[in-house]
């Protein structure tokens, strides 16, 4: 019933993949469009209010931040858009220098369903 069909055949072409580094970015073909998603990036953190320019007090180091590329695809498989996030290299601070503790309170999420089941049966808004 099936015909033996060679593997060249059943491979599939997913296209360019995203730069890793800043050489890869403005050395390629794509060097315009990657830099100016950069530039949406950083305009975007910006418009929003996400970073303040301060002073550095004396004896801190600051961590360093890179963009991390992605290349978001339509159904078809073509690049619809290029997109940058910059990120802080967080992997480079020193416990006890860089930070002391770190706590995230979270609840558990079987807590969070049952206190929003009981939101909806008497009818309370949740903010």
């Amino acid at each position: 019933m099936w015909s033996e069909v060679p593997k060249e055949q059943l491979t599939v072409d997913a296209g360019p993949e995203p730069p890793a580094t800043d050489d890869e970015a403005f050395n390629g073909h794509d060097a315009s469009k990657w830099c100016d998603a950069d530039q949406e990036e950083l305009d975007r953190l910006k418009e929003c209010g996400t970073y303040v320019l301060v002073d550095r007090p004396q004896g801190a180091r600051v961590l360093q931040s890179r963009f991390v590329r992605t290349l978001k695809k339509d159904s078809q498989g073509r690049i619809v858009r290029y997109k940058s996030r910059l990120v802080v290299k967080g992997f480079m601070q020193r416990p006890g220098v860089d930070f002391s503790e770190v706590f995230a309170p979270t609840s558990r999420q079987a807590n969070t369903r049952m206190l929003l089941a009981l939101a909806a049966a008497k009818d309370w808004e949740v903010h």
